[in-house]
């Protein structure tokens, strides 16, 4: 997928201009992602573009579903319009444009949707400027990213409001359909109710050579054991109908297993649960990449539907609330914490093997659960796009990079690559990456390094208006300290403190006597451009006073 423009109709959305279209760059790079970086100072307005993509595609979806709210489908007072590229196969493009397409993959997707309306969808091939759209009256799904990624690392839950509702939306459908129709779930926002599932569907059907990279980061030879337990009764002690889709997982689980058992968790209430244990050997690998196609994300689809089960155990005031949240309300704030005891679905007591010594292979088993706060938002960002194996999806990320440590920040464009890959030359050198979009919001000076101007776009507000540039600047290889000034407006690239006790020493050379104490002050101080640049001024002034 690519972003080509998004408007909001009606009235703004929070410091989005409405009926303002806001357009974006469109660069494709067979070796590279053309990863789009939203930099600018705090409360510029850029995570308000990824919550209001969020809201687009939650409305998009929502639209879909079999038995949604119908006045909740016409969407009143929300309106867009929104235009991107998205990869279709031959068939899905013949099927909605109505003819044999020759000019590529690449369709252009044009959506309308006018305030208290439907949403009218049409399409045309990528680059054919002198073609009319073409309305799409059936299958419009196929119009939409394959699948939607969101994660934040910060408080804005607000990106996750509409992950949080389709979810609570997916559950209902489920119970809706009866057993022989299949939900067609597309939207996940990924925190820590779903990490383990990450984790767990790319270390047991995860592509090898990305894995490897990933055991690399954790200092790890791979995953030792772990458990699945599944409740089969809710909050008030009835037992659950499982779905045909839930029932189909389950089996597909229980046949990958070491071993397995139900039991009664309490005799006075013959609360049943299903205890499934996997020590993971090749034949637990074999095993599951025959059940689940081999695929990441088919066996993070599955975990991802046994983990919706889990809602059984929210009362109704809940379900309700999230179906028809107010606007600037945080869904996740409201939600209660189940206790992990009584969840429907529960993935735990998950242990890796960690290397003592990697010379003798000597290694440790020990809880993923004690890894680093940084570690386990490497696998919420690292791990999904490990996950997204098909083409055309969207991956929002709202500053992902918060708890890395230097030196994985300054490599995360070329970890965002690894993972994308698809292709590589007889030196292991990439040369195709996956038809997605990646959309980061971001602080980071080594993220827009790795950047082009055209995939950099400066946010700031205007007269209390969200616009945005791209640089002035080349930033593609620009060092930490340019991009700090012309990007961040930041002009010294140390902490303020310092920098202050520098400009101090720096008045002092006013005589020999004090350019002698400067320099001996300067001791102190490590080394930086600042320092560099106090020295050199202490040097022209000594050589003004001696001329005087």
């Amino acid at each position: 997928m690519k972003l080509i423009s998004v408007k909001i109709l009606g009235e703004d959305f929070r410091s989005l201009t409405a009926n303002y279209e806001y357009s974006f760059n469109v660069t494709e790079r067979d070796a590279r992602l053309s990863t789009k970086c939203f930099a600018g100072l705090n409360g510029s307005g850029k995570s308000n573009m990824l919550e209001l993509l969020s809201e687009v595609f939650y409305y998009l979806d929502y639209y879909q579903l079999v038995h949604g709210d119908k006045k909740q489908k016409e969407g009143k007072g929300f309106g867009f319009e929104i235009e991107y590229l998205l990869p279709m196969s031959e068939l899905n493009r013949e099927m909605l444009y109505g003819e044999p397409v020759r000019q590529g993959k690449w369709m252009h997707a044009r959506i309308n949707k006018p305030i208290d309306e439907k949403p009218r969808f049409s399409l045309k091939p990528k680059g054919s400027e002198n073609t009319e759209y073409r309305r799409v009256e059936e299958a419009t799904h196929l119009m939409l990213p394959t699948n939607i990624i969101a994660y934040t690392s910060g408080q804005n839950e607000l990106v996750s409001n509409p992950f949080y509702k389709l979810k609570y939306h997916y559950f209902r459908e489920v119970s809706k359909l009866g057993e022989h129709q299949e939900t067609s779930d597309r939207m996940f926002f990924i925190d820590d109710s779903n990490n383990f599932n990450v984790f767990l569907a790319n270390f047991l059907l995860g592509d090898d050579k990305k894995v490897e990279k990933v055991k690399e980061v954790y200092d790890i030879s791979g995953l030792n054991s772990f458990r699945i337990t599944i409740n089969l009764h809710n909050y008030a002690n009835n037992k659950i109908a499982l779905s045909k889709e839930a029932n189909e997982v389950i089996d597909k689980l229980i046949a990958c297993t070491t071993c397995w058992d139900v039991q009664n968790v309490y005799q006075s209430t013959k609360k049943e649960q299903l205890v499934l244990d996997y020590r993971v050997t090749p034949a637990t690998l074999a095993a599951f990449k025959f059940h689940f196609d081999g695929s990441a994300m088919n066996l993070f689809r599955g975990l991802y539907k046994l983990e919706m089960l889990n809602i059984h155990m929210q009362r109704k005031k809940v379900k309700d609330l999230v179906h028809n949240p107010s606007k600037e309300l945080n869904i996740s704030d409201e939600i209660p914490v189940i206790d992990p005891n009584d969840q429907i679905f529960r993935l735990e007591k998950i242990k890796i093997d960690k290397i003592l010594d990697k010379e003798t292979g000597k290694t440790k088993a020990i809880n993923y659960k004690n890894l680093s706060d940084g570690e386990h938002q490497f696998n919420q960002v690292i791990g999904s796009m490990m996950l997204m194996d098909e083409p055309g999806c969207l991956l929002l990320f709202d500053e992902p990079d918060t708890h890395f440590n230097p030196k994985w920040r300054s490599n995360i464009m070329s970890l965002f690559n690894e993972m994308a890959a698809t292709d590589y030359d007889a030196t292991g050198k990439i040369t195709k990456v996956k038809e997605q979009e990646v959309i980061i919001t971001t602080h980071s000076p080594f993220a827009i390094s790795d950047s082009f101007n055209e995939d950099v776009y400066l946010f700031k507000k205007d007269d209390g208006k969200v616009k945005f540039t791209n640089p002035e600047i080349p930033t593609y290889g620009a060092s930490v300290s340019v991009i700090l000034e012309h990007v961040f407006k930041k002009d010294h690239t140390i902490a303020s403190i310092s920098n202050s006790e520098l400009e101090a020493i720096k008045a002092l050379a006013t005589s020999s006597e004090g350019i002698e104490e400067a320099r001996e002050q300067l001791i102190g101080f490590g080394e930086s451009i600042e320092k560099f640049n106090a020295v050199r001024y202490l040097r022209a002034r000594e050589k003004e006073l001696d001329n005087n």
